[in-house]
């Protein structure tokens, strides 16, 4: 007699999502990146020119590195925090962080009137976050109020009458 094989059961899904720890891996790469630019306006290892200097904020490269940790580095540090432990809001967070890169882009070419590689580099790495927090976002009327639960889960809890 032959003995039977029979299929193993399916394998369980960790409780993060594939998709929010690549959106937390690809934010944080990008954190990196733009941190280690915003320390290097701030140190003055670059000089941007004198006609670059004159039309950024308060005449200062230091002052557009602080502006840059501020508006872009922060929501994709927050980004990638909420993506890589799967959190309901890693979708929000990242769509706003790719914003936060797409604008600062944008900013660096209407203010700088100069084009330079960062520009399509930030427009690529930005609209790549945002189509990664769209595709992950979880439609908020399948939320919970108190803790992210779906309603069908509260409802099987409840014991029956």
């Amino acid at each position: 007699m032959t003995p039977v094989l029979r299929p193993r059961g399916r394998a369980h899904a960790s409780t993060a999502r594939p998709t929010s720890r690549i959106l937390g891996v690809v934010a944080g790469l990008l954190a990196l990146a733009t941190t280690v630019c915003a320390i290097v306006l701030i140190g003055g290892f670059v000089d941007p020119g004198p006609a670059s200097t004159e039309r950024l904020m308060g005449r200062s490269a230091a002052s557009a590195g602080w502006a840059m940790i501020l508006v872009v580095v922060l929501p994709l540090i927050l980004a990638a925090v909420a993506g890589w432990r799967g959190s309901l809001r890693a979708g929000d967070l990242g769509a706003l962080a790719g914003a936060a890169v797409i604008a600062a882009g944008l900013v660096q070419l209407n203010v700088l009137r100069d084009f330079s590689w960062l520009q399509p580099t930030a427009f690529v790495c930005g609209t790549a976050l945002v189509a990664l927090g769209l595709v992950i976002r979880i439609p908020r009327a399948d939320r919970r109020p108190d803790d992210g639960e779906v309603p069908s889960e509260r409802r099987a809890e409840r014991p029956a009458r």
